[in-house]
């Protein structure tokens, strides 16, 4: 779905702003910091933040990832919450090993999964 010189500029970037549909239909739109592994995009949240229970509510999120030259790639997916299993120390593999992050213990935090089903990028 990515070409190389998405793949390249999608590694290169650390942040990403998620956005995801209320219960009451309003769209909430933060900066995570994410990790991508060629395919997936992947996002660690605290439990009881509002994006998970967004998601939770409604799977259909957006993300930009971007910088003011302007070049981007806004990518449509569905989220998977993963709190803990296999799933969830693979995906904290992945993250530690992109982003030199700590790895964390089931319950310290949840992982947002994020297949793409729709990309559209700019200047890349």
């Amino acid at each position: 779905m990515f070409s190389t010189a998405e793949n390249e500029f999608l590694k290169s970037q650390l942040v990403c702003r998620i956005a995801t549909i209320s219960s009451e239909g309003w769209p909430h739109n933060v900066p995570v910091v994410f990790a991508f592994d060629g395919a997936v995009f992947y996002v660690r949240s605290h439990t009881g933040e509002k994006k998970l229970k967004n998601i939770a509510g409604n799977n259909r999120v957006c993300l930009i990832i971007d910088v003011p030259k302007p070049i981007g790639i806004m990518v449509q997916g569905l989220a998977t919450l993963i709190e803990h299993g296999r799933e969830f120390v693979r995906i904290n593999e992945i993250i530690s090993q992109q982003r030199g992050w700590k790895k964390l213990e089931e319950g310290e935090q949840v992982a947002i999964k994020v297949q793409p089903t729709k990309k559209v990028s700019w200047g890349v």
